[in-house]
């Protein structure tokens, strides 16, 4: 069984925001913010080029990834991504006034949907798949570091087992190497979640998230030394056991910083 727990608590998700959600832009003239409504829209991250044009990811009516573009600092959008074969997309990030990628979340096995991060090359008008390995994979953050060096956190199953940590191009998305952080072991039951990644530059970087205590008890490194699980284990937020790692080698290797119990730790750095 291929994660099923977890794509079921997405689809959950999709459906309780996606029923009323809410969009705003900001009116520069008054310095004010205009609240719109939108309908089956489900907005998880808006990234701008430049002051009028910018892009919003997210989902559309349960059906698939949603990408909606403005081109006049918010005031109006237009649909250019809602086909794609996957599940929604939470992140999206501009290399330059050209060229954006997003990402988020496919599932192949069943669905046939694992086109999990995309790239446009015409300021967000058309886009083209650059990752969809695997079975399921989820993908939470992007950062482009540099032009052509491009990062995701998340998670992928190539077939039967759940790796945490990186994606990682160096060629503009043409390839990617999966990079894994610290915690990797069996994920039906254990729930490792890096959720924020910011790197300095090629080489520095920090990665956040959380795990259960359950499992992270039982060894740092590697797989638990006992597998099995308690029934929804770690199904208090109590139990999440807070994450934070530092690499200085591109996401090969990585060094735990801070460990605490009773949440989950995102991070966000200041641009």
């Amino acid at each position: 069984m291929l994660g099923r727990s977890r794509v079921s608590s997405l689809l959950l998700c999709l459906v309780l925001l996606a029923v009323a959600g809410v969009a705003a832009h900001a009116n520069t003239t008054t310095g004010s913010w205009v609240e719109s409504a939108t309908v089956n829209e489900l907005a998880l991250a808006t990234a701008f080029a430049d002051p009028t044009t910018g892009l919003s990811a997210g989902a559309k009516n349960l059906i698939g990834p949603r990408i909606l573009r403005t081109t006049d600092a918010g005031n109006t959008w237009q649909s250019v991504l809602n086909t794609t074969p996957t599940l929604a997309l939470a992140d999206v990030a501009w290399q330059d006034s050209n060229t954006a990628y997003a990402a988020g979340s496919g599932v192949k096995l069943f669905f046939n949907m694992n086109d999990s991060i995309l790239k446009s090359s015409d300021r967000g008008l058309t886009w083209q798949s650059v990752w969809n390995k695997g079975w399921f994979s989820y993908w939470t953050e992007l950062q482009v570091i540099k032009p052509g060096v491009v990062v995701a956190a998340g998670n992928w199953t190539p077939f039967l087992y759940t790796y945490y940590g990186l994606a990682y191009s160096s060629d503009g998305g043409q390839t990617w190497e999966e990079r894994k952080w610290n915690w990797n072991w069996d994920p039906m039951d254990t729930y490792a979640w890096p959720t924020d990644v910011h790197f300095l530059d090629e080489y520095v970087g920090f990665l956040a998230g959380g795990v259960w205590p359950t499992a992270a008890n039982e060894s740092v490194l590697g797989a638990p030394v006992n597998e099995h699980r308690p029934v929804d284990a770690g199904s208090r937020g109590e139990e999440w056991l807070a994450v934070a790692e530092v690499t200085t080698d591109g996401g090969h290797t990585w060094t735990t910083i801070f460990q605490q119990p009773g949440f989950q730790l995102g991070c966000r750095a200041a641009e």
